[in-house]
């Protein structure tokens, strides 16, 4: 009775999919590093906001989250998040992360 509703749902549900896939090709041999920059990027793309330091997400997230997302062990992505924050391009704080550099980020990911 409602084709709008219907329309909303199944755009929804085909968003999903095509994000379950990206991930499963992102998990299939790609480092770390870029499997967390994908998701970081994408995450900011989504959700970010501009804010005083850089992108800022919405929400509180925490790294044993992130390394849930990116298929890798909690150490690892300690490490790669160490790095991106020597390379400045990211900040991290307490179940918070700021994309600081954008096209650096995406560069990581290897993403236009």
């Amino acid at each position: 009775r409602r084709p709008d509703a219907s329309v909303a749902v199944s755009r929804a549900l085909s968003g999903k999919l095509r994000w379950a896939t990206r991930r499963r090709v992102d998990f299939s041999g790609l480092p770390v590093m870029t499997r967390l920059a994908r998701v970081l990027s994408e995450l900011g793309r989504l959700y970010g906001r501009a804010g005083e330091n850089g992108i800022e997400f919405g929400y509180t997230l925490t790294q044993p989250e992130l390394a849930a997302m990116v298929g890798a062990s909690e150490p690892s992505v300690h490490k790669v998040l160490r790095q991106l924050r020597q390379d400045g391009i990211v900040v991290t704080g307490y179940r918070q992360v700021v994309i600081t550099d954008p096209e650096a980020l995406n560069a990581v990911a290897g993403l236009p």
